[in-house]
């Protein structure tokens, strides 16, 4: 079975959360200076661009 080509009006981003909290020792919070609870980043990304938002720190703006 064939998959059909996708419709002109399918999603063009993906959308991604990702959480990168120490498990054991807080050794990333304490680099960072940030607590638990901010180590969270999302990001969107199309065929142009990629955004990456970090709970806590500066964002990042990538022209791809």
């Amino acid at each position: 079975m064939a998959i059909p080509p996708a419709s002109a009006d399918w999603r063009t981003e993906v959308y991604r959360e990702f959480d990168y909290w120490s498990v054991d020792d807080l050794e990333i919070e304490k680099a960072l200076g940030i607590s638990m609870d901010q180590c969270t980043l999302n990001v969107i990304l199309d065929d142009k661009f990629k955004y990456v938002h970090f709970n806590g720190l500066p964002a990042l703006f990538f022209d791809l």
